[in-house]
């Protein structure tokens, strides 16, 4: 069924208001979670060339420790939450070439053009999917690299079974978009698909287990398996006006 403005705005007040709660315990929560942050970052770091990580900018970025990792020549972090940044702005205050700003990828305006963008986690939580992916594609410089990644739909019991029993951080409101519609809306934003696949089939530091994480998106009947799936695509000039 078409979302209306009317549902759009409703679901967005009500992911503002989630991630203004789980806000204070955002960093416990990642804590928990450390070995699946370490694979995130990992992951970031096969995906990005070093001479693509001059300018990077994340949308949902939390309280900034991705961003962070990737040590950007310059970086900014945008977050729907005021309490998320504010966290975020508060804990890396001695990395000066680091800014994090309030904003949304549906309707944000930042008069710069970056080498990388970053969506981690968050495409499942949009109120908007299109719009936002197309005007995130207008802030990429031509030639250059969006990443998104997101948790594998195949997951979804397990993942729903660990919120029930408090082990995984609540998700709040979200949508599990199939990814053929997300290249879809790719495509038609100006971007070319440049590689998609998945990481961390073993989601945990399970003595001689966790190693499988290293080879198995080699294989044919494993590698849609992971937790993480990614998709990555490259501007490949103007992205579309309306």
């Amino acid at each position: 069924m078409k979302q209306t403005d009317q549902d759009k705005q409703q679901l967005r007040k009500e992911i503002v208001s989630h991630f203004e709660t789980v806000a204070p315990q955002y960093d416990t929560y990642k804590a928990r979670a450390d070995y699946y942050y370490d694979q995130l970052k990992g992951l970031l770091a096969e995906l990005i060339p070093d001479v693509d990580t001059r300018n990077v900018l994340e949308i949902g970025c939390g309280t900034g420790a991705l961003l962070a990792s990737l040590n950007p020549g310059r970086g900014l972090g945008v977050d729907i939450s005021d309490t998320m940044i504010a966290l975020a702005r508060k804990q890396w205050s001695d990395l000066t070439h680091i800014e994090f700003v309030t904003g949304e990828a549906e309707s944000m305006t930042i008069n710069e053009i970056w080498d990388t963008l970053i969506m981690v986690d968050v495409l499942e939580h949009l109120y908007d999917l299109e719009t936002a992916l197309r005007n995130l594609c207008r802030q990429l410089k031509s030639g250059k690299r969006m990443i998104l990644i997101w948790a594998n739909p195949l997951w979804r019991p397990i993942l729903h079974a660990l919120e029930h029993l408090r082990m995984k951080m609540p998700e709040g409101p979200h949508r599990w978009e199939p990814i053929s519609r997300v290249i879809t809306l790719m495509e038609t934003s100006g971007m070319l698909i440049e590689q998609r696949g998945t990481r961390c089939l073993i989601p945990a530091r399970i003595p001689v287990l966790w190693r499988v994480n290293r080879h198995y998106f080699k294989i044919p009947g494993l590698k849609k398996l992971g937790l993480i799936q990614y998709l990555t695509a490259i501007k490949t000039g103007d992205s579309p006006q309306s």
